[in-house]
Order: structure tokens, then C-alpha cells, then sequence
């Protein structure tokens, strides 16, 4: 399951996922606004730990909870023929 973070289009360039937007974003722009993503490298290491983390362990529970609670009710609703394990294992043609 992609991100609910709507992908970024600079001229032309799309990119989407949360953290990818934000690192570009970084990059792109170092010297306006906050910074998203630390510099030092003991705080860029902790960043990049929970980061990891997140995306290892958090998001594969958060993704099925969301599925379930939110997507699956809209999708059904529209189309019973929709189910969870449809959407997770759509058929192959």
C-alpha cells in the first residue's frame, strides 16, 4: 500500500512517499524553512533509525489497520464485490 501523502509534482518530476518528499524537499531548498531532516550526525542517525524503524515495523500493522477501518468501508460501500482479501489478492487476468 502506497502512502496517503499525494505525490509531488516539481516541473515535471513526481515523487511520492512521505520521507522521499521530505528529504528532497531538504535538499532541494537547504537554506529556507525549518530543516526536515537533522544535520548532525549523531541526530541524522537517530533520525534515520526511527525512520527505518517506522517503516519496518510500524507501517505494515498501521497499512492493515487502515485498510480495514478506512479503505475497505469506502471501497464495499461503493462496490460489494470488494473485500479485503480482493483488495490485498486481487485476482490475476
Amino acid at each position: 500500500m502506497r502512502s496517503l501523502t499525494p505525490p509531488q509534482d516539481d516541473d515535471g518530476f513526481i515523487v511520492y512517499e512521505s520521507r522521499a518528499i521530505a528529504r528532497y524537499i531538504e535538499a532541494k531548498f537547504p537554506n529556507q524553512g525549518p530543516k526536515l531532516v537533522p544535520t548532525g550526525l549523531k541526530e541524522n542517525a537517530l533520525f534515520e533509525q526511527a525512520a527505518s524503524v517506522e517503516l519496518s515495523h510500524f507501517d505494515p500493522y498501521a497499512s492493515k489497520a487502515v485498510l480495514e477501518k478506512l479503505l475497505k468501508p469506502y471501497v464495499s460501500s461503493r462496490n460489494p464485490a470488494y473485500t479485503t482479501p480482493s483488495l490485498i489478492h486481487p485476482k490475476r487476468q
